[in-house]
């Protein structure tokens, strides 16, 4: 046990190393820099250099007392904006799946919806081209299928891409079995194998990785008050993040759409529920049913 606690120890630490302490450092010293440049210099790398020679020189720079203390203040500025990344982080991923009720976000919504309902229109009428001439391929048909896809998977009711992405795992599972996704999930995680745990696990450290990127870029943003190239950085960090929140999303919500198609039957039956075959919509209602606690357990009246 107490191997395993070191080792685990071990690794919690070089994943705060890499996570947050690196970057914090990073930030940190762009935080110094922008403070000695300003706006007026901003790329005066004579002007650093003398400050810095000028510090080493000075009894600061000489004293090990105080050199001491500002490796301690650098390093507890470096956690502490490597928390901030992670909250900035948290807060984009429940701004990204936010309902989007109210403005801005219900205008957003509006926006992707209409954009949705045009890719959709494009690749109906190319299904409808394919259709009138099986014998020949049809690359547009594709290709209007994917710009759709971009957009969404269903019609848009919510203001980002990711927010609807999940959405739509949750409308899926419902219409083809039945089954309450929130509800289903934590048990599924106990019946299924540890490959699929581990292949789920770092999806959603991806997932969590690419919203901390987003908290990083906000935080140059943040930096670009004094110092404008900073801000310069954080746009391209947040655009970089987006691209990744997308495809990782994307990614976790896939793998928990298999998981569930996989392991569906495997739930029912560790519940001790009837099912023959495939799981059916009526029998994954019996299931909802029996985990929800909430509802009677038996199929619906046809």
């Amino acid at each position: 046990m107490t191997g395993l606690l070191a080792e685990l120890g071990k690794k919690l630490a070089d994943r705060w190393l890499t996570a947050l302490m690196l970057p914090g450092l990073l930030l940190v010293a762009v935080a110094v820099v922008g403070f000695r440049l300003s706006h007026r210099h901003p790329f005066d790398v004579a002007a650093l250099s003398r400050w810095v020679d000028d510090t080493a020189a000075s009894p600061v720079g000489r004293s090990q007392g105080a050199l001491l203390l500002i490796t301690a203040a650098v390093l507890l500025a470096a956690g502490a904006a490597g928390l901030a990344a992670a909250g900035l982080g948290a807060g984009c991923g429940r701004w990204c799946v936010a309902e989007g009720s109210w403005p801005p976000g219900s205008w957003l919504a509006a926006w992707r919806r209409r954009r949705w309902e045009q890719a959709d229109r494009a690749a109906r009428e190319a299904l409808r081209a394919a259709a009138a001439d099986v014998t020949k391929p049809h690359p547009p048909l594709r290709a209007a299928i994917l710009r759709r896809d971009r957009i969404a998977l269903r019609a848009p009711h919510r203001p980002t891409f990711v927010g609807d992405r999940f959405s739509a795992v949750d409308q899926r599972v419902a219409d083809a079995y039945g089954l309450d996704l929130l509800a289903v999930w934590p048990r599924m995680w106990l019946v299924v194998d540890d490959p699929v745990r581990a292949q789920t696990s770092a999806a959603q450290d991806a997932y969590a990785a690419a919203l901390r990127l987003a908290g990083w870029g906000i935080l140059y943003l943040g930096l670009g008050v004094m110092w404008w190239p900073a801000a310069v950085v954080g746009l391209v960090v947040l655009a970089v993040a987006w691209v990744r929140v997308r495809q990782t999303a994307g990614l976790l919500a896939d793998l928990v759409e298999a998981t569930v198609d996989l392991h569906g039957r495997t739930l029912a039956d560790r519940l001790g529920l009837p099912v023959d075959g495939q799981l059916t919509r009526a029998q994954g209602q019996m299931v909802t049913a029996a985990l929800r606690k909430d509802v009677p357990l038996s199929l619906p009246e046809s």
